[in-house]
């Protein structure tokens, strides 16, 4: 056996160790905090979305009139009084 191949297999077994223990003690343990806030992000992304639609038609009913008239036109395109 080389040098090289002796370096090569002590990492092996050092980067499957320390992967293991990662896996093990941090991973899940990270993966199980994100799925408690699951429906957390989602109503949030829900209710961020209506604020938006929210403060979009408010701001485009600004810009409506504030009072519409309705005339009355007969056949021939005179007015008529009311």
């Amino acid at each position: 056996m080389t040098l090289i191949e002796l370096i090569i297999a002590i990492f092996v077994k050092v980067f499957a160790i320390v992967y293991k223990w990662l896996h093990d003690y941090i991973v899940i343990y990270l993966v199980n905090f994100a799925k408690g806030f699951e429906m957390a992000i989602i109503v949030t992304a829900v209710i961020s979305f209506l604020l938006y639609n929210l403060f979009l038609t408010i701001k485009y009913l600004r810009k409506l009139p504030k009072y519409y008239a309705i005339e009355v036109v007969d056949t021939y395109g005179n007015k008529t009084r009311s």
